[in-house]
């Protein structure tokens, strides 16, 4: 196995995907105001793993929690 194998299975390992509950929770905003963030751009769209399960990359949650933290002190 190479290192950047390793290192991607790593990565997934570390990177968690949520749920909706967990978003809003991390988010402390309600599961509709999540999925109205997602529908106006502002949110990055969920990972559809069947039609009735999305999640999102625990990464991708910390990082737009920080763009907001960067936003609002500009």
């Amino acid at each position: 196995m190479c290192a950047a194998t390793a290192q991607a299975k790593d990565d997934d390992i570390i990177d968690p995907l949520i749920d909706i509950n967990k978003v809003s929770q991390m988010l402390d905003i309600s599961k509709s105001r999540v999925f109205a963030l997602v529908a106006e751009g502002k949110l990055i769209r969920p990972i559809k793993l069947h039609s009735r399960c999305s999640r999102w990359r625990t990464s991708e949650i910390l990082a737009f929690i920080e763009e907001c933290a960067v936003a609002s002190r500009a």
